[in-house]
């Protein structure tokens, strides 16, 4: 300072160390902040950091005035719109800082997250919905607010939230809804999630593959259409050792087959690839593919398994395993669901063997996998329901 008496950046530097309570000198980093202030008005920054002295100092008319120029001189810096809409909290005037958390969001949509867990202190979660993210067009920052009310398991206010988004006139791609679906999944809210799913099927966000049956509850179960991994389309954990191929193109029918392919021996029990499927309670169901194999070597094959999503102990059945070479052939499995069942795991599975050769190598194909309601039972049950109904008065 006596070498440079008139350089401003110099008093703005001391000032932020004392305010940063670096423990030089005097304690006064107001009066330093200010003389940076006078000696050149025009930055942002001086202003910024002597509002933040004064409110330390507890002179909110300084603070007020402070930010306000330094708002006026650099509007588009996203580090002043952070400070002044915390300093609006802080103070109480919290239509100020929506606004500003609002500019914030549109100036630099990476500050998302820190928005989202600053105003999760400061105010109810949906107060935070209406009053800054609802207004915003842009609906990849709508699912990431969703994405961080179910990290912190307000599943409640998401379901709320995402209705609106899903029935505004712009509703959001599979790419940007995919996270908060996952979320669900992995949380095994699976009714909250299938709702999700078929709103994007409803909003054209998602479209069933063309050679999908109504009557088909697998989703893509020719595999025509490349999977999504992710919500209730086919998705691939190949363990080590396998890989999987969802366009091998020796199908059964229709263009494409999902190739698994056991790269190395070994003996370990995994899945491939799975899907979750929704089922009623209580019902008969029978599940159809082909299968086809070259050279697989273990007298233990990969089988489809179905297992209850919720309670993997109370259904769990499996179709006959595939082995050796073998062409094209159906496989059949008839099941009936239990009384609290409402969503099934279909997996192409491979349970470890037992007796020699153990180690498994070689490839097995599947296609045109399919899961219905059982249509004599279907029948039956509508048959009594049109009785119970008759006998009504």
């Amino acid at each position: 300072m006596a070498l440079d008496p008139d350089n401003p950046e110099i008093y703005y530097r001391t000032g932020t160390l004392y305010l940063l309570g670096m423990g030089i000198g005097p304690s006064d980093p107001v009066s330093l902040l200010r003389k940076a202030t006078d000696l050149n008005p025009k930055i942002g920054k001086y202003w910024l950091s002597l509002g933040r002295a004064c409110f330390v100092a507890r002179d909110q008319e300084c603070a007020d005035q402070a930010l306000k120029r330094a708002l006026q001189l650099s509007p588009m810096t996203p580090s002043i719109a952070w400070q002044a809409a915390t300093y609006e909290v802080f103070t109480g005037r919290f239509d100020d800082s929506f606004t500003q958390f609002k500019r914030l969001l549109y100036q630099d949509p990476q500050n998302a997250e820190d928005i989202f867990r600053f105003t999760w202190r400061a105010f109810d979660p949906e107060i935070t919905w209406r009053k800054i993210v609802a207004d915003i067009p842009d609906t990849r920052l709508k699912c990431r607010y969703l994405v961080f009310l179910a990290q912190n398991r307000r599943f409640d206010i998401a379901a709320s939230i995402w209705a609106q988004i899903v029935s505004a006139p712009v509703a959001p791609s599979f790419d940007e809804a995919k996270t908060f679906l996952e979320q669900l999944l992995q949380a095994r809210r699976f009714g909250e999630g299938l709702r999700v799913w078929r709103d994007l099927v409803r909003r054209s966000s998602l479209s069933r593959p063309d050679d999908d049956t109504k009557d088909n509850l697998v989703f893509n179960g020719s595999f025509e259409s490349l999977p999504l991994h992710a919500g209730f389309d086919w998705n691939s954990v190949p363990p080590t050792f396998v890989t999987t191929d969802f366009s091998d193109t020796s199908a059964q029918s229709g263009k494409h087959a999902l190739r698994v392919e056991y790269t190395l021996p070994h003996n370990t029990e995994g899945e491939a690839a799975y899907e979750l499927v929704p089922v009623d309670p209580n019902q008969k169901y029978v599940l159809t593919a082909y299968s086809r194999s070259d050279e697989l070597t273990s007298d233990s094959g990969p089988q489809l398994r179905i297992q209850d999503a919720q309670c993997p102990a109370c259904l769990d059945v499996v179709t006959s395993m595939t082995l050796g070479t073998t062409p094209w052939h159906p496989l059949r499995l008839v099941f009936t669901t239990g009384p609290k069942t409402e969503m099934v795991r279909l997996s192409v599975w491979r349970s470890r063997s037992r007796t020699f050769p153990t180690e498994i190598s070689g490839s097995f194909w599947l296609d045109t996998v399919c899961l219905r309601q059982d249509a004599a039972a279907a029948t039956a049950r509508d048959n009594q329901a049109n009785i119970a109904s008759s006998n009504l008065p």
